[in-house]
């Protein structure tokens, strides 16, 4: 099995940005695969700023979200439709809310969740900090089954490195930026 990609905690890997900058410090991650949708609640938005030219890839990324968050119907892929994107302010930090569904069950591949006649299953990588009440972790893998929905948390950013401490910088000034642009 491949391992998970970083498609739950980067924001703007959901709408095809390959190289995201802006990060999520906690994803709650749920999937019905029933009705083939999923939500996915990422909290406490940063990215690491070092230079001049990470400020501005950021806010150009912020930007294409936002466009996202306007018009989601524009991003849809051949298996997955972003139903909605919501950005909000939760006390000194920004928060994103995707809602979606996958047409086909093959497209939770790029994300690292398999399936067969058994269920679904996930590599654990405890670095990840990954916990669900839903799946159960046998082994190095969750599992749970097809018929039933399944929300896990990931915070892979709880130990992140000394040395890119000073550099993580919350996304929401750039958010409140380009709010108050946008309403001039």
């Amino acid at each position: 099995m491949e391992t998970i990609s970083i498609l739950f905690f980067a924001l703007a890997s959901f709408v095809g940005i390959e190289e995201s900058r802006i990060l999520s410090r906690k994803a709650t991650v749920a999937i019905d695969p029933v009705h083939q949708t999923f939500e996915v609640v990422q909290e406490d938005l940063f990215s690491i700023v070092v230079t001049e030219e990470d400020s501005i890839a950021t806010i150009k990324e912020l930007q294409l979200i936002m466009d996202v968050e306007k018009n989601p119907e524009n991003n849809d892929s051949s298996s997955v439709v972003i139903e909605s994107v919501c950005l909000q302010r939760q006390g000194n930090q920004l928060h994103a809310t995707l809602k979606g569904r996958y047409t086909d069950v093959k497209a939770l591949r790029e994300a690292g969740i398999y399936v067969d006649n058994a269920g679904f299953s996930m590599i654990n990588i405890p670095e990840w900090n990954i916990r669900s009440t839903d799946a159960a972790l046998k082994g190095n893998y969750w599992e749970w089954p097809a018929n039933k929905k399944v929300t896990f948390m990931l915070e892979a950013f709880e130990n992140i490195p000394a040395d890119y401490l000073p550099y993580r910088h919350s996304v929401l000034p750039y958010w409140d930026d380009a709010q108050t642009n946008a309403n001039k």
